[in-house]
């Protein structure tokens, strides 16, 4: 607010003698027309001694409204003293745009925003002896500083009043017992936004009671300066305490003799967490969180002797996948499990995960008998629906070959057809199967018409797969006429599905396999 206020004022000064001079020609022509004739009336009526010679108050009045006094301030205006010594007035510093201009540039002042920023700056101290004290120079030019504040012999500073959304560059020198200045240090930017942003990563790390070194990798764009510093005097930084564009700060911690102990460093402005256990601790504690759709086991605190290993296993839900593990705050990418060998610290574990994409070819999808499922690529299976006869089931057994065993568990079974709706074309055709009831072959034979055709003949799961044991088979279909239609049909027993899925076709076309060779089989076949 001060610089705008002193701007002001060296702006309107040469305004300043016009507008007075305005002001005292306007009183005096005041003066001149109404009273100065009147005045001088009453003191010629108090001064002469004869009544006789007095000027009476009718008299008086009559002469100060005569015609003669419109004349006297003409006359006065012909004597003024800019029109005997002095040029007239250049139309600027006439009266109605000298006080518009005052009026304007008023406005500006009242209007100016309020300057509330402010940025703390700190430096790594000069080791001479002779140092007395610090500068630091700022201004909104890179070089070209325009301001400077005494920090004495601290090593840091606060610069208060800077105004949001302009850049401020800032630079420190130090300066001896004879005033004997150095040159400036590196030169650090602040505000204004002009495409800086920086991130740090990891965003913590943890140490044992013995110390160490580590390294804080820093990403920031071309030209754009940083700094960074220990809040903790047991956390140092060793290398790169300034500088600009991507880089890395390291630091040290000191050996810790007393109980666990946690600080911070500031690295372009973004907080770093160091914890540091005590001395000789037995045990040590990692904590271990999963975000939704996900698992992480063991959870939540585990603890650990010193020395040993743990081992933390990630399991996504059904569509679902690992997207990120972090360990101590860094990425350690998408792992399904990560081991902690050697514990002597204290550390951190958790894990997101991410939905699958589904196949962008996938139609339709349906599980049949039961309700809504995504399996584990993605897809996501709807509730039975389209279908005409048969039952609808569920088994509890566990279904083998294959990890989305809960899909298979669901099934349609007697004799059903499904007529499903969609868009002329060729489709890739997957029919899921399973045995759940019977344990022997010939207990359950049907086939399955696809568009009026036979496309299985005599599907004998079990035969084919054996109990328990998921079986898919995929062939190619053609739609004419805007419906799918699939018949199953028994022979002996129910026919039986438990999923369909239709996907657009890609590829070689796949033929319907018609009779399904026997892989599986307790008995010989007699008979169909």
């Amino acid at each position: 607010m001060l610089f705008y206020g002193l701007s002001l004022v060296l702006t309107l000064f040469p305004y300043i003698p016009t507008l007075l001079s305005h002001f005292l020609i306007g009183f005096f022509n005041f003066l001149a027309l109404a009273v100065a004739p009147r005045a001088l009336g009453l003191l010629i009526s108090a001064l002469l001694p004869f009544p006789f010679l007095r000027v009476s108050a009718s008299a008086f009045h009559r002469f100060t409204v005569s015609p003669f006094l419109r004349y006297i301030p003409l006359a006065f205006s012909l004597l003024r003293c800019e029109r005997l010594t002095m040029p007239r007035f250049p139309y600027s510093l006439r009266p109605a745009p000298c006080a518009l201009y005052f009026f304007l540039a008023m406005i500006f002042f009242l209007s100016t925003p309020v300057q509330s920023a402010q940025v703390t700056l700190q430096w790594d101290p000069n080791l001479e002896e002779d140092v007395a004290g610090y500068r630091v120079y700022y201004g909104t030019s890179s070089g070209d500083y325009s301001h400077y504040l005494d920090a004495g012999k601290t090593t840091t500073c606060t610069v208060s009043d800077l105004q949001d959304g302009i850049p401020y560059y800032f630079a420190a020198t130090a300066y001896d017992t004879a005033f004997a200045e150095s040159e400036f240090s590196s030169e650090v930017v602040y505000g204004g936004g002009g495409g800086c942003a920086f991130s740090t990563s990891p965003d913590a790390r943890s140490f044992g009671s013995s110390g160490g070194a580590g390294t804080v990798s820093l990403s920031a764009g071309t030209g754009c300066s940083w700094t960074a510093f220990s809040n903790a005097s047991w956390v140092i930084v060793t290398s790169n305490s300034s500088g600009s564009g991507s880089s890395a700060v390291y630091f040290s911690v000191t050996p810790n003799s007393s109980s666990s102990r946690s600080g911070t460093l500031t690295v372009a402005g973004k907080t770093f967490t160091v914890n540091q256990q005590g001395t000789s601790p037995s045990t040590f504690t990692i904590n271990a969180s999963a975000g939704a759709n996900g698992t992480i086991f063991p959870p939540g605190a585990v603890t650990v002797t010193a020395g040993a290993g743990q081992t933390f296993t990630l399991t996504p839900a059904p569509g679902y996948t690992v997207s990120e593990v972090k360990v101590d705050g860094g990425s350690v990418g998408a792992a399904t499990s990560y081991g902690f060998g050697n514990v002597t610290a204290n550390h951190t574990i958790s894990a997101s995960f991410a939905a699958l994409s589904p196949s962008p070819n996938l139609v339709l999808a349906l599980n049949a008998g039961g309700g809504e499922y995504t399996d584990g690529s993605g897809a996501r299976y709807a509730a039975d629906q389209h279908f005409f006869g048969g039952a609808s089931g569920k088994s509890a057994a566990a279904v083998k070959g294959t990890r989305d065993g809960a899909l298979y568990q669901d099934e349609r079974y007697g004799n059903f057809s499904y007529a499903l709706p969609m868009a002329n074309g060729s489709y890739d055709l997957t029919l899921r199967f399973v045995e759940s009831t019977h344990s022997a072959r010939n207990q359950r034979v049907f086939d399955v018409w696809v568009e009026g055709r036979l496309s299985l003949d005599g599907l004998d799961i079990y035969a084919a797969a054996g109990k328990d044991t998921a079986l898919d088979i995929t062939f190619t279909v053609s739609v004419s006429d805007g419906v799918l239609n699939l018949d199953f049909m028994p022979s002996t027993g129910d026919a039986q599905v438990s999923a369909i899925l239709i996907v657009k076709a890609s590829g070689t076309a796949k033929k319907p396999p018609g009779k399904l060779k026997r892989h599986f089989s307790t008995q010989a076949r007699t008979s169909k």
